[in-house]
């Protein structure tokens, strides 16, 4: 594994890929600090007093909207997917209010506690916002670092070599997975740091303790955390879900007789997913609204979606209410096992190349 390790690594397109997004990312997060000129002449306690003021007043406005309205949202009529539950954002659909749905989403906001006194750190709003194009390009340069694996030995001869040695296919397949997994984490938490340190660095780690409501990117969740607990629930999700983009990568590169015949499928695949069937009116079909649900599951949908953790959003499979966090892990856990299951089974049936 050492040497599939090298091979990918060390290789110049990676090393450019890996330079160009650290640069990317890094000025991005640059661009977006700033000094929030609202908090100056403020004493802290006047702080946390006006952000727990605007965090109760926004919660208080969602419990109100879920339980006259039952819903705001994508899909008026029956609940389909993510609610947003803010005044005046979107034209109220009355929904059953005593369905088991919104019943446990009205559950969840009572169980929600905001302390007064806790003064909230400015470096988690930019860190637990940061999406749009940089995780997009995330999902680019795992593409392209793993679009190469197999495809570029087919293209050389190589997989001559390798298909008859003596340590055998599985073993071959086995190491390459690892290999891009290993990739993979690295690069994600070459993103997730590049946006961590500047903001702590410029703004300093207070708050972890501090409710993700007083953060103006969640608002209105559901859920009853604080940053600390927040922090290596986003991270798990970010991960899997990349895990789940470059096994689907690998897979590509095992049918591919190039890495450029293997980057357009990639390509395609991770592009075309990123486009959500967002329903405008009540007039939508049950395979547009099924389509739009799998879809959201797809990396191209959680890596850059910044309201992943911060809205609503539950599956209803056979009765069971399961959050999109929850689902986007099974969801992604699942794929990469079958997806490894297809690497084992394509290179089974490989021959080496003429």
């Amino acid at each position: 594994m050492k040497f599939e390790l090298y091979k990918i690594f060390y290789r110049k397109t990676t090393i450019a890929l890996f330079a160009g997004f650290f640069l990317l990312t890094l000025i991005s997060t640059l661009l977006s600090l700033r000094v929030d000129e609202w908090r100056a002449g403020n004493t802290p306690e006047t702080i946390a007093a006006n952000h727990w003021e605007w965090a109760m007043e926004d919660l208080e406005g969602t419990r109100y909207v879920i339980e006259t309205y039952g819903m705001l949202g994508e899909f008026p009529g029956s609940y389909g997917g993510t609610l947003f539950p803010a005044t005046g954002r979107f034209i109220p659909f009355q929904a059953d209010v005593d369905s088991p749905i919104i019943q446990k989403i009205i559950g969840l906001y009572n169980q929600i506690e905001i302390p007064q006194g806790i003064v909230p750190g400015e470096a988690w709003n930019g860190i637990l916002g940061s999406g749009g194009m940089v995780t997009f390009f995330l999902g680019i340069v795992i593409v392209m670092g793993v679009a190469p694996v197999f495809a570029n030995e087919r293209s050389t001869g190589v997989d001559k070599i390798i298909l008859t040695a003596k340590q055998g296919k599985n073993r071959v397949v086995i190491n390459k997975i690892m290999t891009v997994l290993i990739f993979t984490v690295v690069v994600y938490m070459v993103y997730f740091l590049s946006v961590t340190i500047p903001n702590i660095l410029f703004y300093g780690a207070d708050g972890l303790n501090a409710p993700i409501h007083l953060y103006f990117w969640l608002a209105q969740s559901p859920y009853n955390y604080t940053v600390a607990e927040l922090l290596p629930r986003l991270i798990c999700t970010g991960v899997i879900s990349s895990l789940l983009l470059c096994m689907l990568g690998l897979v590509i590169s095992a049918l591919s007789r190039n890495a450029y015949i293997a980057l357009i499928p990639s390509f395609l695949i991770y592009i075309l997913s990123s486009f959500r069937f967002v329903p405008v009116s009540g007039y939508q079909t049950g395979v547009l609204v099924g389509l739009h649900r799998f879809l959201t599951l797809f990396p191209a949908n959680v890596l850059g979606d910044s309201q992943l953790w911060g809205t609503p959003d539950f599956y209803d499979i056979f009765g069971l209410f399961i959050s999109r966090p929850t689902m986007t892990v099974i969801f992604s856990v699942v794929g990469i096992c079958v997806l490894a299951m297809l690497c084992f089974m394509i290179t089974k049936r490989m021959e080496p190349s003429n």
